[in-house]
């Protein structure tokens, strides 16, 4: 009886451990594709010669991912600003600010992150 108890807190724990390690690569995840979202929009403005529509970047987020929770992340509220900024008198630069929120599914907690980033 003693050694059934034993295995069975073992599983306990070993099954935690399994459920926290695969949360946390969840948010790993959702923190790289905020990356490749962001990254995507500075190479959009560059292209564009600064001329970019930011309402409908945002409009495109939210028609992409949607209302639901695609593994945990509230990408419905992700939000992508960009601000021109005069750095150098004769070129044109662009700090590019990607709003974001994941959310750890197995402790169900939720964190905001900001990524910055200039075109040039």
């Amino acid at each position: 009886m003693r050694q059934m108890f034993d295995s069975f807190v073992s599983l306990i724990i070993f099954i935690m451990i399994v459920f926290g390690i695969v949360s946390f690569s969840v948010a790993e995840m959702q923190v790289m594709t905020a990356r490749r979202i962001h990254t995507a929009v500075v190479n959009q403005v560059q292209s564009s010669y600064y001329n970019v529509d930011v309402n409908e970047i945002n409009n495109k987020l939210k028609q992409s991912f949607g209302t639901h929770r695609e593994a945990g992340a509230d990408k419905a509220n992700w939000i992508v600003s960009v601000t021109p900024v005069k750095t150098v008198a004769d070129r044109k630069d662009s700090l590019v600010t990607l709003k974001y929120r994941i959310i750890l599914p197995v402790f169900n907690v939720a964190e905001e992150g900001q990524i910055d980033g200039y075109a040039r």
